[in-house]
């Protein structure tokens, strides 16, 4: 004989939504699903949520990398060329700067460096660089540093000047 649930006054959660086949797998790919309309940008390099940004095959093959908006003291945008990282498929730089797997980053003009306090500075290469520079301005609340020409950002009187 089969039990009929009896209603109880306890309210409890509601129960996470599954396939057929049901398991933690997926309702892990579910969750997923519902934090990604969630996104404040995404492309195949990047996503930005509220809480911080998710970089893609940062340690490639092995995985990404989240920075949350309170670890990023600043930010840069610049213009890559042929000798500073526009052809660079993935790795380090000579300046410390770390480039995650992009493989069409060739035919980019534009990269962002964020600095987050240690002496390897991650490289965003985006679709739009525009609207992450705007989320980012909006999450820090402050002006960054933009050199489109490629250049290093000019020396200043006040070292903090570049700092958000």
């Amino acid at each position: 004989m089969r039990r009929t649930p009896v209603p109880s006054d306890d309210p409890s959660p509601p129960e996470i939504p599954t396939s057929r086949r049901g398991g933690r797998v997926n309702r892990l790919r579910e969750a997923a699903r519902n934090r990604s309309e969630r996104w404040l940008y995404r492309d195949d390099v990047v996503r930005m949520d509220e809480v911080g940004i998710v970089i893609h095959n940062y340690y490639w093959p092995l995985g990404n990398k989240r920075i949350g908006y309170a670890d990023i003291s600043s930010f840069t945008r610049r213009g890559l060329k042929t000798w500073q990282g526009q052809h660079r498929v993935h790795g380090i730089d000579l300046r410390g700067r770390w480039y995650s797997r992009d493989r069409h980053r060739g035919e980019k003009e534009l990269a962002i460096d964020l600095d987050v306090g240690g002496r390897i500075r991650p490289v965003l290469t985006v679709r739009d660089p525009d609207t992450v520079m705007r989320l980012l301005r909006q999450r820090l609340g402050s002006p960054a540093v933009d050199t489109p020409s490629g250049s290093e950002p000019p020396a200043d009187d006040d070292p903090e000047a570049w700092l958000l």
